[in-house]
């Protein structure tokens, strides 16, 4: 049996990891909750589970992200899910799309929480270089950015980053295909 596990985050006196397990000919992936004082395990939420002969990098497990009464993960194979933190109950899912050619190996990006929002690498035919934000709460799509173009055999890890620029908030993407960095802001 092998362990491939992601970082872990700590909110609210707990610690969540995002982990795949190699059991009996498949690998079960999961979103963790330990308690952050003794270690115990909480509960335990799947993600998706994959036969070992399917091609994903089994090592590029995502970090996810929690705040207040919620926790946000994404699974090597795009599912990005939103759990209570205190049970695990899922409340929402959503998949993000596969590409529409090439060969994408895993969903090895964190999510980012900006506002409303939980923004991800991934969106509607392509598949590093492309971004789509989430409402937090509800699980819907509330924007996508393309990127630079469909790439080919490049994992999506480039986890999204908030910066300053000029007093506003920007929001930084990577796209593959061109080596480019592309900057979002808020309107207004």
């Amino acid at each position: 049996s092998h362990d491939y596990n992601g970082a872990v985050v700590s909110a609210g006196g707990r610690v969540f990891v995002v982990t795949q397990r190699d059991d009996t000919g498949r690998r079960n992936e999961a979103l963790y909750a330990f308690d952050l004082a003794t270690g115990n395990k909480l509960w335990m939420t799947p993600l998706r589970s994959t036969p070992n002969d399917v091609d994903v990098n089994a090592s590029g497990n995502s970090t996810p992200c929690a705040e207040g009464e919620r926790v946000w993960a994404i699974g090597v194979l795009g599912d990005v899910l939103c759990c209570e933190a205190a049970s695990g109950k899922e409340l929402w899912r959503a998949a993000l799309p596969q590409p529409s050619k090439g060969d994408c190996q895993n969903w090895g990006c964190s999510p980012l929480l900006y506002g409303e929002l939980l923004i991800v690498c991934g969106a509607k035919g392509g598949c590093a270089g492309s971004y789509t934000a989430f409402d937090k709460t509800s699980g819907k799509a509330a924007w996508t950015w393309p990127g630079a173009g469909e790439s080919y055999g490049v994992n999506n890890a480039a986890s999204p980053v908030l910066g300053k620029l000029a007093g506003r908030d920007v929001l930084v993407l990577i796209g593959y295909t061109t080596r480019e960095l592309g900057g979002l802001h808020k309107p207004g």
